[in-house]
């Protein structure tokens, strides 16, 4: 009887709740609480510091101060913070604490990045007694006259005792180091060192790398994250080397573009624009430099008459556009010329009215010029014993006549070409 009348009931569509809409809270799990992963930055200066969360979430970071990733973790989930991409103009060298764990009930804040201003290291290439090359860790920390204390690669094994060597250059991922040697035998090579960071005393290069045809090679150019080497040499060739850091022996190059004695060189590794000084006063400046072929001829060439001598040296500010131009001969007055918007340089000019710069130092024929990644300008004269140090040279402006900021000694001896590294 009970059945019959429960049959009926359902029938009717009318008893008890049987009809009712389900609550959603009831029949489906309610999605579970996710939380972010922040920390604080502190230190930081420059552009391009990218972090990223467990290999795929990336955050730009333009100061100081707290950051949170927009994705959010569920409880028990791991999480790795990594650097992505360290910060330039000016270089920061950052580093992570607390930047893994796992995500508990609660935002995670405690991932910590702390920025500081790189260490340098400077290298020459001296032809001076002894012939060699010469490193100097955390130049910047020795004070105004300080005598450095260099480690010293020299001897009948390195390969560098020849009075013609003339540049060199580091690369940091790799931890090698370049140098030209224009006398070696049978034919003019590059030397490759290991280990830049220790290597010192008479040690044999861990490959020598002859470009066939080659003569007096004279500058060097290093792209690092390209694994590209520029090469200038005497027999009126700018030499291209690609995979160099494999490199060993006799090589074909990727590139031999035709120049009128070319020399000194400085890379834009921000624009990819490729400097080129001739001994015939004359700037070739190349676009995308990475593309470079034997048929590329300059992008634009700019000549002089004033000054009546040759760029010795070069230095490009990546993070400003901007060129320092180092003139050899000139016994008074300017010697260094600066030019804002450098990848346009064209023309016949005259460098002491067409640079926006013309800088008297205390040194006259400037041999070697260089900046660091903070902006620091290095240079110093023929047969000098000491480096000169200029730092945020890019307020000068006009004729300026400078007093260095630091004088270092015992860093060169009669030295050529120098590089200096972050680190």
């Amino acid at each position: 009887m009970r059945n019959s009348a429960l049959l009926a009931c359902v029938l009717a569509v009318g008893c008890g709740k049987v009809n009712a809409t389900p609550d959603a809270a009831v029949t489906a799990d309610a999605a579970p609480p996710t939380f972010t992963v922040g920390g604080a930055v502190a230190g930081l200066a420059g552009t391009g510091l990218v972090l990223r969360l467990n290999g795929g979430n990336d955050l730009t970071i333009t100061g100081d101060g707290p950051f949170t990733f927009s994705t959010g973790l569920a409880s028990g989930t791991s999480y790795t913070v990594t650097l992505a991409a360290q910060p330039s103009c000016p270089e920061r060298v950052c580093a992570l604490g607390n930047a893994t764990g796992t995500i508990g009930d609660g935002n995670t804040t405690s991932v910590a990045v702390s920025c500081v201003v790189p260490k340098f290291r400077l290298a020459s290439h001296n032809w001076g007694s002894p012939q060699s090359i010469r490193i100097t860790d955390d130049v910047l920390a020795l004070a105004n006259n300080a005598t450095a204390a260099p480690r010293i690669i020299t001897g009948v094994t390195t390969g560098v005792g020849s009075t013609e060597t003339d540049s060199v250059a580091f690369d940091r991922t790799r931890d090698l180091l370049y140098a030209s040697a224009r006398s070696t035998t049978p034919d003019p090579a590059i030397l490759v060192f290991t280990s830049a960071s220790t290597a010192a005393g008479d040690i044999a290069p861990a490959r020598q790398i002859v470009i066939a045809g080659g003569v007096e090679f004279d500058g060097l150019e290093l792209d690092a994250s390209a694994d590209r080497l520029y090469v200038s040499g005497g027999a009126g060739s700018l030499y291209v080397i690609d995979d160099v850091s494999t490199k060993s022996g006799t090589v074909t190059p990727t590139a031999v573009i035709a120049l009128t004695s070319p020399g000194a060189i400085a890379l834009d590794r921000k624009t990819d624009h490729l400097y080129v000084a001739g001994a015939t006063q004359a700037l070739y400046v190349f676009e995308s430099a990475r593309q470079l072929t034997s048929s590329s001829v300059p992008s634009q060439t700019m000549t002089w008459t004033n000054p009546t001598d040759f760029a010795r040296s070069l230095a490009v500010d990546s993070c400003r556009n901007r060129l320092y131009l180092s003139i050899r001969g000139t016994g008074s007055g300017a010697q260094m010329f600066v030019f804002d918007n450098a990848a346009a340089l064209t023309g016949a000019l005259d460098l002491t009215t067409a640079s926006q710069a013309q800088i008297d130092s205390p040194d006259h024929q400037i041999m070697s010029t260089m900046l660091d990644s903070i902006g620091d300008l290095y240079f110093w004269k023929d047969s000098a014993a000491a480096v000169r140090i200029v730092t945020a040279p890019q307020n000068l402006s006009g004729a300026v006549a400078v007093t260095p900021d630091k004088t270092i000694t015992g860093v060169v001896a009669s030295g050529y070409g120098l590089d200096v590294l972050g680190y």
